[in-house]
């Protein structure tokens, strides 16, 4: 089964400016068909006000948290204190929105995580983890609060991450099947072996593994989600 795979990049040598959204039609990590292949600050269309926050978020050069939630079509955006909700299929951003993320994601402003999170992982549809700086959090979709006992260390709680370079400032992290997931960070990745709960693989540089994204240049990947499977 292909996925269906959304990365925003940059230039790994330059600050600001010219970041890629991508949509892949991804067979296999040396197989993939580019579907669009824009500039994300006009990726998606709105508002003035909300084109101007995508270029704030550009501008700021932090990773730009990313969540899809497959039973609305939904991806969510996160930059500062604030987030957009988009409708993935018309590539538009929904209306009323930017809002305020300590007014809408009930609990996050207690823990710290109302403001400048790294990156997002979505585990299943009513679960996902918040990493910023250190420390994460896990989030109840259903029950819409932090779980409790949150934050926690990533060094202590994400095995390998600490050896790896990676228990603080993620890029970005995706969860690509029941088996894997991937978190990035500047210009590597690593590879989190979830039956066994430790990194099988050690840093890499993405743009020789990911032969895809080779084709974007040398390039850090600020965020990445799966939104739909093709036969």
């Amino acid at each position: 089964m292909a996925k269906k795979v959304h990365t925003i990049t940059r230039p790994l040598r330059q600050t600001s400016g010219d970041w890629h959204y991508v949509k892949w039609h991804w067979i296999s990590e040396d197989v993939a068909d580019k579907e669009i292949d824009r500039s994300f600050e006009g990726a998606f269309q709105g508002t003035p006000e909300q084109r101007r926050w995508f270029a704030a978020a550009v501008a700021s050069d932090r990773s730009m948290p990313s969540l899809y939630v497959a039973k609305t079509g939904k991806v969510y955006f996160l930059c500062g204190d604030t987030y957009v909700r988009c409708t993935q299929e018309t590539m538009t951003i929904d209306e009323g929105f930017p809002k305020s993320i300590s007014s809408y994601w009930p609990g996050l402003k207690a823990v710290g995580f109302d403001r400048d999170i790294d990156a997002i992982l979505s585990w299943d549809e009513k679960t996902v983890y918040l990493f910023k700086g250190l420390q994460y959090v896990r989030y109840n979709l259903e029950t819409n609060k932090v779980d409790d006992g949150y934050p926690k260390s990533i060094a202590l709680y994400w095995p390998g991450f600490k050896e790896a370079g990676f228990d603080s400032g993620i890029d970005a992290f995706v969860r690509w099947d029941t088996d894997r997931a991937y978190a990035f960070k500047g210009d590597q990745y690593i590879r989190f072996h979830i039956p066994t709960n430790k990194v099988d693989q050690a840093p890499r540089k993405t743009i020789n593994y990911w032969n895809p994204l080779a084709t974007l240049g040398p390039s850090r990947l600020m965020a990445m989600y799966l939104a739909g499977e093709v036969e």
